[in-house]
């Protein structure tokens, strides 16, 4: 019983060639971000949503899904989700079921047990959803490609305007 923080077969893998190879290439950002979030085919970057799961077991927090949220939250849309990974935000309106919502795109399984602070939360669960409902989207289905999907579409959306503000401040 509990959460599976890890698989013990899965490697670090690193999106560095792959990201230098779209720069070069100059492809569009938002279809770099949707083969980020949504990898299809053996060349697609799946290392983004892999994480830092070859560390081993740490917490509840650190799932694969749980940090393809964080850092897909961070990187693209400037929403810090590292503190509401584990419990309610003290400096934001997040709380831990967004968090929660927005892994269960990644995940394996299509919804989520919460976990505050690495103790499950008995009868409380996520499905996804985005954190915005207005620009959220009902799923074709519950398996994880429509899932990915639904998100990679969802964080490109023109008028998901947090995206290109936030990349726009990156670059």
């Amino acid at each position: 019983e509990g959460v599976v923080y890890y698989s013990e077969t899965a490697q670090r893998k690193s999106i560095t060639p792959w990201l230098l190879d779209a720069l070069e290439k100059n492809e569009p950002y938002d279809q770099m971000v949707r083969e980020l979030l949504n990898p299809k085919t053996a060349t697609d970057p799946d290392g983004f949503l892999i994480g830092v799961n070859w560390r081993g077991t740490t917490s509840a927090s650190q799932t694969p899904a749980m940090q393809a949220s964080q850092n897909a939250a961070q990187i693209f849309l400037g929403i810090n989700f590292k503190c509401n990974s584990c419990h309610d935000s003290f400096i934001s309106k997040w709380k831990l079921k967004d968090a929660y919502a927005l892994a269960a795109f990644f995940s394996s399984e299509e919804k989520l047990q919460l976990y505050r602070c690495d103790v499950a939360q008995p009868g409380q669960f996520a499905t996804a959803a985005y954190m915005y409902p207005e620009i959220d989207r009902p799923l074709p289905s519950g398996g994880i490609l429509d899932r990915r999907a639904t998100v990679a579409g969802i964080f490109t959306d023109p008028k998901n305007g947090r995206f290109s503000r936030t990349l726009v401040n990156r670059i």
